[in-house]
């Protein structure tokens, strides 16, 4: 951290492990809320200075790392966001972020209620380019207006070479120019910060990932994203080119290539042909960031991804960008409610646990006071239609405590039900706030 920090980089820290003493499981989360809130508050204070943003898990919603529902990551995000804060204030606590675009996860964390707990709403992608209004789309609806980062993103090439892992000369060109593509559309969708995954040279299974070689020579995807960087340095999106050819991709942006305000028009197309501009642009570089002599308003566009800086009063006609959500407020309090049911149990496309057989289930709530007060307070079940549920109803929490209420639910026989929403709200007053914990039950037995 110290030679990054002394590099000059910006630091984004991230983790995706819990310690043995944690969980016995260190792909899940630690079932203790203590434990991350601790964790999380002195990787903070140790990290002063060090790092600028923490995303306290990676791509929790798939098996690779957890496999765990959005109520899970909801309360996950609150106890880490508290730690983070506490240990240091100025630190930008995201999201943790999201690995795929799973309709059931995203509003089961939506449910939770957990947008005072970060500062920026947190995803990554590796969808295919044709598939981002969507993919955005169904992000953008539950980022409760934060600022939305990208912090990995790619569309991957295969290695072609089995001993250097290298793609071919045609990857290695659709590579750098899919670079520029993704760059373009992700910043035209909302994205405030895009992080290329990645910079080294990496290989899963038959994709490489890297813009430099082992040896850390530049591929031509290296170039590209300087080029971004470059050329699109601080951008804002304008709109989308309006087009009859849907072959055609342009974005416009407002930008500072070379400190300088200006608007930037990338386009690229999937068969040869060109686009009309009222006047010649006054720079056109390639998306290896080279320059190129413009003479025409008549631009030819191919595969290739081209950047122009228009002329002023030169804008084409556009399609304006997608519309952030309305940025929704709360206070963080310092009182988190915690559902702990076995991981076995989880069945990940719903984010949601399975039912045991019988009518009656009994779920361990547990109270976490994150605050310096003790604290007291109501709790309230919201079950669905012809459900019932038996909880104790006040309770005292003193500082740093974690207390225990059984949740009994008897519910009528499964037949036919996929899902059922669970929701518990308290009422702590000032000191402790209002926490919410909603979570899934399923009848589905995978």
């Amino acid at each position: 951290m110290r030679a990054q920090t002394a590099a000059g980089l910006q630091v984004l820290e991230v983790n995706h492990a819990s310690a043995g003493w944690a969980n016995i499981n260190n792909l899940h989360f630690p079932p203790d809320l203590r434990d991350i809130y601790n964790f999380y508050r002195e990787l903070a204070l140790r990290w002063q200075g060090q790092i600028e943003a923490f995303e306290p898990w990676n791509e929790a919603d798939i098996k690779e790392f957890g496999g765990h529902t959005g109520s899970e990551m909801a309360t996950l995000q609150k106890a880490a966001w508290l730690g983070l804060k506490a240990g240091n204030p100025g630190l930008t606590v995201c999201q943790n972020v999201f690995a795929i675009h799973r309709l059931a996860t995203l509003h089961d964390f939506q449910d939770n209620e957990a947008w005072p707990y970060f500062d920026t709403f947190n995803l990554h992608h590796y969808d295919p380019l044709q598939d981002y209004p969507r993919l955005f789309q169904e992000f953008r609806s539950v980022s409760a207006g934060k600022p939305m980062w990208v912090t990995e993103c790619n569309v991957i090439v295969q290695w072609k070479d089995e001993k250097t892992k290298e793609p071919s000369e045609a990857d290695l060109r659709v590579q750098s120019e899919r670079v520029t593509m993704i760059y373009s559309m992700d910043i035209y969708e909302g994205a405030q910060a895009v992080f290329y995954f990645m910079l080294p040279h990496y290989v899963e299974y038959q994709r490489q990932y890297g813009v430099l070689h082992p040896d850390l020579t530049p591929r031509p995807a290296f170039l590209a994203v300087a080029a971004a960087g470059r050329l699109l340095a601080d951008a804002r999106p304008l709109g989308r080119v309006q087009s009859i050819n849907s072959e055609m991709h342009g974005y416009l942006f407002s930008a500072k290539p070379d400190g300088r305000q200006t608007d930037i028009l990338v386009i690229w197309s999937n068969t040869n042909t060109t686009f009309v501009l009222q006047k010649p642009p006054t720079a056109c570089f390639d998306h290896l960031g080279r320059a190129r002599a413009v003479s025409s308003n008549v631009l030819k566009v191919s595969r290739a991804p081209l950047y122009f800086e228009l002329a002023k009063g030169t804008r084409p006609a556009l399609i304006a960008p997608p519309k952030p959500e309305k940025l929704l407020t709360g206070r963080p309090g310092p009182v988190v409610l915690q559902a702990l049911l076995p991981e076995k149990d989880i069945v990940l496309k719903e984010s949601a646990y399975r039912l045991p057989e019988g009518r009656e289930m009994i779920i361990p709530v547990l109270l976490y006071n994150f605050g310096a007060k003790t604290v007291r307070g109501k709790l309230k079940v919201k079950t669905p239609t012809r459900w019932a549920a038996e909880m104790a109803h006040e309770v005292e929490i003193e500082p740093g405590e974690r207390k225990e209420v059984r949740l009994l639910l008897t519910h009528p026989v499964a037949d036919g039900m996929t899902n059922a929403g669970i929701r518990i709200t308290g009422r702590f007053g000032d000191g402790g706030g209002s926490p919410v914990l909603a979570f899934r039950l399923t009848s589905s037995k995978k």
